[in-house]
């Protein structure tokens, strides 16, 4: 089996470096690049597993750059792990936003980087063959692959966690999520945001939705529900 292969996009030496060192040790196979646009460049010409996002870079910035590969078909299902010392729960709802599927702070251990690595690589893996291709319900349409979102044939602008939510809540059509439920899947343990966070997604999925904004159910004390029927 050929070995996994990361993307670094670091314009710190010595922390390139170190990524470098930890993944070479844990026979990770890798290239590195000192700016989005080189990244970008890369990402045109190789395939790459996952990749390793430092979010302050020269030029155009981290965050940018995740919208830009969530925006493509070829690589919207490359795992970005975000790598940064913002550490407030605002920072991390918008770096997960923007198309991370982890968080790191600096400074950081290599064994906590070897693990969020492998275990978003397993999960990449593992959605790639559980996911359908498309969820359609009451002319609501969400697309997998390409991670976007159609209402009523049109195509509707979602945030990365918007569509993780949505199709969450369509594919368990008529069932209850609770608030702590959506939070562990969305941003795993260990992060700073609480249900509070999801309330504030809700309500922007449900302005997006507009007169189907009602088939997104409040169930009081818990979380949410789609059930167009009721």
């Amino acid at each position: 089996m050929p070995r996994k292969r990361i993307l670094i996009v670091e314009d710190e030496d010595g922390i390139a470096e170190l990524e470098c060192l930890i993944l070479r040790r844990a026979d990770l196979d890798y290239a590195r690049a000192s700016s989005a646009e080189e990244a970008l460049e890369l990402m045109g010409k190789n395939s790459f597993d996952l990749v390793l996002l430092d979010l302050m870079l020269p030029g155009m910035g981290g965050m940018e750059f995740a919208k830009i590969l969530k925006g493509k078909p070829k690589t919207a299902g490359v795992p970005i792990v975000m790598i940064t010392a913002k550490t407030e729960e605002s920072d991390i709802v918008e770096g997960l936003d923007g198309g991370a599927s982890d968080y790191i702070t600096k400074p950081f251990s290599p064994k906590v980087l070897i693990a969020k690595i492998n275990a978003r690589l397993r999960e990449g893996s593992s959605a790639q063959s559980s996911l359908p291709e498309k969820l359609s319900d009451s002319g609501i349409v969400l697309d997998f692959e390409s991670r976007k979102a159609f209402l009523d044939g049109s195509e509707i602008s979602l945030t990365q966690t918007e569509f993780a939510i949505l199709g969450m809540l369509v594919a368990e059509k008529g069932k209850p999520l609770a608030r702590d439920v959506i939070v562990s899947r969305l941003y795993r343990t260990g992060y700073a945001v609480n249900g509070r966070a999801i309330d504030v997604q809700i309500v922007n999925l449900r302005r997006k939705l507009g007169e189907k904004s009602s088939f997104i159910k409040t169930v009081r004390g818990m979380g949410y529900e789609f059930n167009p029927q009721k």
